[in-house]
């Protein structure tokens, strides 16, 4: 039976004659067509970090790619998608030229407000979750029945996307996207920041940003 999930990419840029618009030309232009033209993903959403100062954030871009099956990661078509272009600097090689933080997720839940728009929001918190030690059994519980519909009441919220990490090399194990309506930080407001950061003194929220949706595709 299929197991669907995400494929989630943080990135970051290394290579000082690469600009970010060249770097963002690149992926939207050239990876994301050669990305469609594989079999098992169809979908794909493009972040760069809400803050006021990306330079600051170590890796300020997100690629999101929903997938239908997680095995479709294992195709011969998917690993043979190009990582050469002459869009590039130097030996026009992508992993010369920028970093990547590639992670997979099984999909666990999708929370969602009644009425709630297709596609992803503009605004997404990404929280990264690893239960502390002896809070395994309290943290779904906690998250479905009461974390989540806290968030259902603040302002702009659409949907809660939650996955586990599959291929655990290291902590975090849980991976979070609350999606929001909105245009940048202000909109989120105290009441936001304050719902997403509780916790029960059970887990532990080892990271979380803001990411602004740059663009969404489909083939």
């Amino acid at each position: 039976m299929p197991t669907s999930g995400l494929l989630y990419v943080y990135s970051k840029i290394i290579c000082p004659t690469l600009s970010p618009a060249r770097f963002a030309q690149r992926y939207e232009e050239v990876h994301i067509p050669d990305i469609f033209k594989t079999s098992g993903i169809k979908t794909a959403y493009h972040y760069l970090t809400a803050s006021l100062s990306p330079e600051a954030i170590d890796r300020p871009y997100l690629a999101l790619y929903p997938l239908e099956d997680l095995h479709s990661l294992r195709t011969d078509d998917l690993k043979g998608i190009p990582v050469h272009h002459d869009i590039l600097p130097g030996t026009k090689a992508i992993f010369d030229v920028a970093e990547f933080d590639t992670r997979y997720y099984a999909h666990v839940q999708t929370f969602e407000t009644d009425g709630a728009k297709p596609g992803a929001a503009n605004l997404v918190i990404s929280a990264d979750f690893t239960p502390a030690e002896g809070g395994e059994n309290d943290f779904d519980p906690w998250y479905r029945q009461e974390h989540l519909h806290k968030l259902a009441k603040c302002p702009g919220y659409r949907q809660t996307r939650r996955s586990e990490k599959k291929r655990l090399l290291e902590p975090p194990m849980f991976l979070a996207l609350h999606e929001f309506e909105g245009k940048g930080l202000k909109q989120l407001g105290k009441s936001v920041a304050e719902t997403v950061t509780g916790t029960t003194g059970d887990t532990a929220d080892d990271s979380r940003r803001v990411l602004k949706k740059r663009k969404e595709d489909e083939p």
